[in-house]
């Protein structure tokens, strides 16, 4: 059974781009990765006079659309124990 849709908090809402070296609150991209989206018309930006906006609707909907990825580490035999405690015998 697939997951209820999750509501949007960010219905309607603009949000100004991060400042340089800080993280978008939705994306967690930096702001020349969200200018690199939206310039390939992935992401959403919108200008208010001088401000320029992420239309956080449509980020919040593209962060969900985008595929998820489950990352799983190699088969690793595991190590030896070489603490000092592991050569005694209790």
């Amino acid at each position: 059974m697939p997951a209820p849709p999750i509501a949007n908090p960010y219905a309607g809402r603009f949000i100004p781009l991060p400042k340089p070296r800080e993280k978008c609150i939705i994306t967690g991209l930096c702001r020349a990765s969200i200018y690199n989206f939206a310039a390939r018309g992935e992401l959403r930006l919108v200008k208010f006079g001088r401000s320029i906006r992420l239309d956080a609707e449509h980020a919040f909907n593209w962060m969900n659309s985008r595929p998820t990825h489950v990352v799983m580490r190699a088969n690793i035999a595991p190590q030896a124990d070489t603490s000092p405690n592991a050569s005694r015998a209790a």
